[in-house]
Order: structure tokens, then C-alpha cells, then sequence
């Protein structure tokens, strides 16, 4: 029990850096002056999850694909939904 709350304790830990790390990241490519939008955060939170899940999967496959075939795939599955982000909203 003591070992399940520690993994737990240890994996939000972890999510947390990657969110800031995320953060970051986004800001950089934020045109300069912008302020961070809610859009911009919800790809932050979006990105972050993503990149935490897959390196669940990839931590515990019994084959685990190369880095750089993750990296690809995380890149794949991201970049579409930050682009999305910076198109203006249709409401």
C-alpha cells in the first residue's frame, strides 16, 4: 500500500515537470507580446499528458521502441493539436 501511494506520489511529481517543461516550451514558440490563452494552456495540459502516457507505454513495453520512433510519434500526434490551437476560434 505504502509502495502504490509512493509510484503515485512519484508519477504526479513527474507530470508536474513536464507540464512546466511543456509550458515552456509553447511560450517560446508564442509570437512575442502575446499573452498565454486558455488555448494555449490546454495544448500545454494536452501535450503534457500525451508525452507522460507515452513514456508510461514506453517504460513498461516488453519491446520498446527506439527513442527516436517515440519522439516521431509523439511529435505526430502533437503538433496538429498545437496548430489547431493558433487558429482562431469559430464561435
Amino acid at each position: 500500500m505504502v509502495g502504490d501511494r509512493s509510484v503515485a506520489l512519484l508519477e504526479q511529481a513527474f507530470h508536474r515537470i513536464l507540464v512546466e517543461l511543456v509550458r515552456d516550451d509553447i511560450r517560446a514558440m508564442l509570437p512575442r507580446g502575446s499573452s498565454a490563452s486558455a488555448s494555449a494552456e490546454a495544448v500545454v495540459q494536452f501535450a503534457a499528458g500525451a508525452l507522460f502516457g507515452l513514456l508510461m507505454w514506453w517504460l513498461e513495453a516488453r519491446t520498446r521502441p527506439d527513442v527516436e520512433e517515440v519522439d516521431a510519434l509523439f511529435r505526430r500526434l502533437v503538433l496538429p493539436a498545437m496548430a489547431a490551437a493558433r487558429q482562431p476560434s469559430n464561435r
